[in-house]
């Protein structure tokens, strides 16, 4: 009786090492922090680019620095748009260390519907956004300077758009807020009056 007890623990012990086993080798648990984001190579100050992600995330949330530790300052042209899993992106949030989003970064992502921009951020470049016609939310930061033309252009269900303190009918009628805004800006945008996020 007491043998087979011991039998008994030992192959259960010895399932359960298989079955965590199998798991660590077979399934890769979803790091949306950096291991399936891709970079530049870093500029003279350190500072790299996110170039892409191979990953199938519905909530992305880029990283403040690439694996080796390097500041993220910018996401480079066309770096979401139109790559494997971009069609499943829902929320997109960038930390404060983005300056740049690049021309088309996330043109035409399908299923956006939330994009959260860093305080810090201060240009986002032709076209970055354009075409994400299921964003609903567009949060942007108090830091911005440049924004390129068409970047959020087609946004045609946008129902808060929320800039700092300014209300949402200033952002997409007033070109004064900005230092250098494009044309078409937000074309396409129906915005409606709702109460604006301070961040």
């Amino acid at each position: 009786m007491q043998g087979e007890k011991k039998t008994r623990l030992l192959l259960s012990v010895a399932i359960i090492l298989v079955v965590i086993i199998f798991s660590l080798v077979f399934f890769r648990f979803p790091d949306n922090t950096h291991a399936e984001f891709t970079f530049s190579t870093p500029d003279d100050n350190g500072c790299v680019k996110v170039t892409g992600y191979t990953g199938n995330p519905t909530t992305l949330n880029i990283p403040a620095t690439d694996k080796e530790g390097h500041k993220v300052v910018a996401i480079a042209e066309s770096a979401f748009s139109g790559t494997a899993g971009y069609d499943r992106i829902k929320k997109v949030k960038i930390p404060n260390t983005v300056l740049v989003i690049e021309e088309d970064a996330f043109a035409g992502a399908p299923n956006l519907e939330v994009v959260e921009l860093s305080s810090s951020l201060v240009e986002i470049g032709d076209g970055a956004f354009a075409g994400c016609s299921n964003a609903t939310l567009l949060v942007i930061g108090k830091g911005l300077l440049n924004l390129g033309n068409s970047a959020f252009s087609g946004m045609v269900n946008v129902e808060r758009f929320n800039y700092f303190t300014v209300s949402c009918l200033d952002l997409v009628a007033s070109n004064n807020i900005f230092k250098n805004v494009g044309s078409n800006v937000a074309a396409g945008v129906i915005v409606t009056i709702k109460p604006v996020i301070h961040i």
